[in-house]
């Protein structure tokens, strides 16, 4: 979910300075919105998942918050450096185990229902990774959306 949102985050960065480059107002900029398929669209992902959440033990601590905190890939180096193929696997605090593997969504949006659709969908943590290839450097964005 972490990967998700920060997908959306640079998306939207992305067309942004898209806008930008058009000297089109800032207000007006945070108002646009693009045609499907107006931007390239990653096809092919890695997803692994479903790591079930903590109870809520804090008091004033949601459990998404405390699923949050959480690293679950810290046993192939953590998200922030975790460079996965399809058949890496991961333990669970469960014990059991879980692998990456490819999906690519039928459309413009992955959705983790999709890639999960036998798995249970609340109180979990999905990941999703992918790589964006460039002919040439420059801004990008890339918007993440989410429903809890």
């Amino acid at each position: 979910m972490r990967i998700a949102l920060l997908l959306a985050i640079l998306l939207l960065c992305a067309l942004l300075a898209l806008a930008q480059e058009k000297n089109v107002p800032l207000k007006q900029q945070m108002r646009l919105a693009w045609p499907a398929g107006a931007a390239a669209v990653p096809q092919e992902w890695l997803v692994c998942g479903e790591f079930p959440l903590p109870v809520a033990a804090e008091k004033d601590a949601s459990v998404a918050l405390l699923g949050l905190r959480n690293d679950y890939l810290q046993g192939r180096g953590g998200e922030a450096v975790i460079r996965p193929n399809a058949g890496m696997s991961h333990k669970r605090p469960n014990g059991t185990v879980t692998a990456w593997r490819a999906f690519t969504p039928s459309g413009d949006t992955l959705y983790f229902s999709s890639a999960f659709y036998t798995h249970p969908s609340e109180n979990v943590v999905w990941y999703a990774y992918t790589t964006l290839h460039r002919a040439k450097a420059g801004k990008a964005a890339l918007a993440v959306n989410s429903n809890g």
